[in-house]
């Protein structure tokens, strides 16, 4: 935006950035809801008969943890810090930059865990002979304790950058080539393959489904989890989108003047929007599609 006399608003009082602001807010709010809703699915699927629990919900109680703090970080550091002018990644402190770094990878561990789902469904569905045999819930268990840990190594290189080296998020600041390729590597595990995974695991359910139907095969309740699957996958895909595309765009395309900085912040922050939406809401999902974890969710609720 221009004045008239062809000098540009400082960023502060760019549209762009008052809009995001307001956004920011509002996502600070969703994130509260967010942590109360996956706190809900946690303790319900505690309260699960021993029938009912299975290796899907244990991956869900998993998904409902990372998903809650990933909901918590979006609230503090976009609903209250960032209206309030503070940027974690930018304080020139090791405790803050410490806090930014453990809260950045709470999100590929959301990821992973929707991958586990779908992982789990395909093998019930594609493969159930097999998954007599090794879906379990103590082996989904492993799993999702092995999928968290890995991850939080694969993220050690990126903090010793930013928290040692004092790195920074852009491509045209002189980073050694190794940095570049630790980076190209990590957008390719946090985005590109469990997209990949996620839409090749459901496409291959939902073909599988249409397979069993046409030979009239018992179904009823694995139809409802691969219905429920779907959406959590779709809510999943539209959420990731967006941090996938800003990831590109913050990483090597150029441009400090307030407009293009107005426009960054607005981004960021329509792509956390989405993103709580993905975090949060998944409750409502399971509500809908499962009966026995409604049940359940009574029960906690009459705390029975």
């Amino acid at each position: 935006m221009e004045m008239g006399n062809g000098t540009s608003f400082p960023l502060e009082k760019q549209q762009r950035y008052i809009q995001a602001q307001y956004l920011n807010i509002l996502n600070g709010f969703i994130g509260v809801i967010g942590m109360v809703l996956n706190f809900f699915t946690f303790m319900t699927c505690q309260k699960l008969d021993h029938k009912a629990k299975t290796s899907f919900t244990v991956v869900m109680q998993f998904l409902a943890i990372w998903d809650g703090l990933a909901c918590g970080n979006t609230s503090i550091r976009t609903g209250m810090l960032r209206p309030m002018g503070i940027n974690l990644q930018h304080v020139n402190d090791v405790l803050c930059k410490s806090i930014w770094v453990l809260m950045a990878c709470v999100y590929i561990e959301s990821i992973w865990h929707v991958v586990l789902l779908t992982c789990e469904r395909l093998l019930c569905i594609k493969f159930p002979i097999a998954y007599k045999q090794y879906g379990t819930k103590n082996n989904a268990f492993k799993a999702c304790v092995f999928v968290s840990t890995l991850l939080i190594i694969s993220s050690l290189p990126h903090a010793y950058y930013f928290l040692v080296r004092n790195g920074t998020c852009r491509a045209d600041t002189g980073r050694p080539f190794y940095v570049l390729y630790y980076y190209s590597f990590n957008y390719v595990v946090q985005f590109i393959i469990p997209s990949v995974v996620v839409v090749y695991g459901n496409i291959t359910i939902v073909y599988e489904l249409f397979q069993w139907n046409s030979k009239r095969k018992n179904s009823g309740s694995e139809y409802s989890t691969a219905v429920l699957l779907l959406v959590i996958s779709t809510t999943f895909l539209v959420g990731l989108s967006g941090a996938a595309i800003l990831t590109v765009q913050n990483a090597y395309v150029t441009g400090d003047s307030p407009e293009s900085l107005a426009q960054l912040y607005f981004q960021y922050a329509v792509a956390n929007h989405f993103g709580l939406i993905n975090n949060s809401f998944n409750f409502l999902f399971y509500i809908v599609a499962t009966k026995s974890f409604r049940d359940s969710f009574i029960k906690f609720i009459l705390c029975k």
